[in-house]
């Protein structure tokens, strides 16, 4: 069961992870059926290294999160130093596991938003 700082149970992300799970089941179903076929063993493998790149983040997350509710007191100053804290390294720590895990649209994130930036450099602008 998992609950938050309060002690209550948190069921809306597990409810709208499940609906978004259901809904992504469902539009798959109809771009296989749009375009004759799906590249399932890709995807499947992609899928599973996700999973691993995501609990790898997730277990240390869960229990730096458990010090900082041993720790503080539940106020909105400590609420915002967990989140200052622990979405930087949430970040971090997903996207050295994805590039462990061999994650192909990791390298992709990583290149994508020092384009603008290499394109300054190297002098280059977009031809519109």
């Amino acid at each position: 069961m998992l609950l938050n700082r309060a002690g209550r149970v948190c069921v809306g992300a597990l409810t709208t992870a499940f609906a978004v799970s259901l809904e992504c089941l469902c539009l798959a179903e109809c771009l296989r059926r749009k375009l004759g076929g799906l590249e399932c063993r890709y995807l499947r493998d992609c899928f599973l290294r996700i999973i691993a790149a995501s609990l790898a983040m997730g277990i240390p997350l869960f229990f730096v999160a458990r010090q900082f509710a041993k720790h503080f007191p539940a106020t909105r100053a400590a609420y915002w130093t967990e989140l200052t804290v622990e979405v930087p390294l949430g970040l971090l720590l997903f996207f050295l596991a994805g590039r462990l895990f061999g994650v192909p649209e990791i390298g992709l994130s990583s290149y994508l938003p020092a384009t603008p930036f290499l394109h300054r450099l190297a002098g280059t602008r977009a031809k519109i």
